[in-house]
């Protein structure tokens, strides 16, 4: 099984993740208020998951989601049904 020393840490660490999540919600804040606004429409704060899911796609890694070579899942024992 792997440790947690096996497991790669995410780049940037985690002060860099947690400024782009907080630059993220506050360009969502912005892009509402300015909506808000202009609109008088509440719905424009629904920019707020839209900026953070814009900014997932920009900064997360998804291939440190992927298993590693050594570990798949057909490897993992599978159930078997007693009789």
């Amino acid at each position: 099984m792997n440790s947690p020393e096996d497991i790669p840490a995410a780049p940037g660490g985690m002060r860099k993740r947690l400024a782009w999540l907080l630059a993220s919600v506050g360009a969502g804040v912005l892009v509402g208020a300015a909506g808000s606004a202009l609109t008088g429409n509440s719905y424009c704060y629904l920019a707020i998951p839209a900026a953070v899911a814009a900014g997932w796609l920009f900064v997360a890694n998804p291939s440190t989601c992927e298993p590693s070579a050594g570990r798949r899942n057909d490897a993992l024992p599978r159930k078997h049904n007693a009789p």
